[in-house]
């Protein structure tokens, strides 16, 4: 019965979401840790908020994204935002910048792969460019 149920609720949300326009995305990135990630569309773009974590503190990062497809399911896109990150050093502030490809299945599934640098003001002003994150999101 349980599987039937949690089956039955599967189909409704493929189907719901497969009749909308697939407004929105959740799902995760994963890079130097791990981060919880939503999406957003604004009349073609969109914007994207994620909550991370690693090993010594997360950060709440808000990015806004202009999005240009490529064709055969596949988009770029470039963004910018800011961050606000807690770790053992204390607390960033910072801006953020954003360059991906993505891929949207046939299903509703999205991949992408992208580059967020960052620049923090406090505590340490620094460039930091490491910042590389594979992402896998739920369309709906």
């Amino acid at each position: 019965m349980r599987k039937l149920i949690l089956s039955s609720i599967v189909i409704l949300l493929l189907g719901i979401s497969t009749a909308n326009a697939q407004q929105n995305a959740l799902g995760i990135r994963i890079g130097y840790g791990g981060e919880i990630s939503f999406q957003t569309k604004f009349s073609g773009n969109r914007g994207e908020a994620d909550l991370g974590w690693w090993q010594d503190g997360f950060t709440l990062t808000g990015i806004y994204q202009w999005v240009k497809p490529l064709g055969q399911g596949f988009d770029w896109y470039a963004g910018v935002g800011a961050t606000l990150s807690s770790w053992d050093k204390g607390t960033g502030i910072g801006a953020v910048g954003n360059l991906g490809l993505e891929y949207n299945l046939q299903i509703p599934l999205q991949l992408s792969l992208d580059w967020r640098p960052a620049f923090y003001l406090t505590p340490e002003t620094g460039f930091y460019g490491n910042s590389v994150g594979f992402s896998i999101r739920y369309k709906f």
